[in-house]
Formats: C-alpha cells, sequence, structure tokens
C-alpha cells in the first residue's frame, strides 16, 4: 500500500496557496479543512484546498474574477443561501480549491483569530486548532453530509487532540456563547472537552 504524504509538503500546495492569498486579498480568508488538520497534526487528508472566506453572494463576480486571473476556474458554485460557495480548479495543478463564504459569527471569529503560517515558503492565514475541531464538528453532525465524511471529520478531530494541547475551556465557551450545542455534545462524548 502506498503512504499517503501530507499534501502541503506537495510541490502543488505553493503554488496554489499564492493563487488564493492574490485573489482573496481583499478579503478575510483562512485554510480550514483537511490543509489545515495537516497543519496540526499528521494523518494526510484529501488533496483539495478549502478555505472560509468573509464573502458575500453579492461579491461573487469579484471573487470569480480575482480567481480566474491567477488560472483559478470555477466549476460550481451556490449562492442565496445565506453565504456562497464556490468550487473552483487551480488550471496548472488541477487541485480543487473551495471558497465557503462566511455565515455564522463562529465562523467569522475563526477567521478573525487565524494564525499566520508559512510552509514551503508560501505564507497563508490557518484556522487555530481549536477553529479547525469545532469546525470539524459542525461538519461531523451534519446529518445531511455523507457518512465517510463525518467519520473523517471525527478522526481529524481526534488526532488534533492527541497532537495539540488544546484550550478545552475556550472551546466550550466558544461553543455555548454561539448555540452550537450538538457541537458541544459530540466533542464531550469524543473527550475532546
Amino acid at each position: 500500500m502506498k503512504k499517503l504524504r501530507k499534501f502541503i509538503l506537495d510541490p502543488r500546495f505553493p503554488v496554489v496557496m499564492r493563487a488564493i492569498g492574490k485573489a482573496l486579498r481583499p478579503w478575510p480568508w483562512c485554510l480550514i479543512g483537511g490543509r489545515a488538520v495537516e497543519v496540526w497534526t499528521n494523518p494526510p487528508q484529501t488533496p483539495d484546498v478549502d478555505v472560509l472566506a468573509a464573502v458575500e453572494d453579492e461579491q461573487v463576480p469579484l471573487v470569480i474574477r480575482r480567481m480566474a486571473a491567477v488560472r483559478v476556474t470555477l466549476n460550481d458554485s451556490a449562492t442565496g443561501l445565506g453565504s456562497p460557495m464556490l468550487f473552483f480548479t487551480h488550471r496548472a495543478t488541477k487541485v480543487e480549491v473551495d471558497v465557503l463564504g462566511a455565515y455564522d459569527p463562529l465562523h467569522f471569529a475563526v477567521i478573525g483569530e487565524a494564525i499566520r503560517r508559512s510552509v514551503q515558503s508560501a505564507p497563508f492565514r490557518v484556522a487555530h486548532a481549536e477553529g479547525i475541531v469545532m469546525l470539524k464538528a459542525q461538519a461531523a453532525v451534519d446529518v445531511g453530509r455523507p457518512a465517510e465524511k463525518r467519520t473523517r471529520d471525527r478522526r481529524a478531530i481526534l488526532a488534533i487532540a492527541a497532537s495539540v494541547r488544546l484550550r478545552k475551556s475556550y472551546i466550550g465557551t466558544t461553543l455555548a456563547a454561539h448555540g452550537w450545542t450538538e457541537e458541544a455534545a459530540l466533542l464531550r462524548l469524543m473527550r475532546v472537552i
């Protein structure tokens, strides 16, 4: 069996991150999802890039133009749902890039508290470990999400909890303040908080 390698160590990663950084410069954003998990812990994830951005529906045409200018092509989109979801492909690397519009106050808090990192000389902002745990918990309790993805979300939470000294009281307090009770219950059940 071929050993998986962290995608953040792949030579395509800095190319994609530089393009995203340039295109999304006007908006607050941060890396989330599998790439963010790889920043904090070891298990390799799927080779796509997920970004949480403070982008509203009316800004979508500008986002699409700015992404196209850095050779990132729109594949699909969902707008009018309170926050846009934009699905792109970086043309040169064939890497999928998903831009998810922030819609919940907790999403904006995660973006605002993101940490500056650099991997392979590519600077970017990544959600802090606690933010990733909270967002993964949100995904893991989404009954509309495929079961295998929810299982992967729970595994990512456990991997981060095993690798990083989490601020457990911060997670519990933040989830409670934002009314994320199902997510808090899941994390308690998993003994993460």
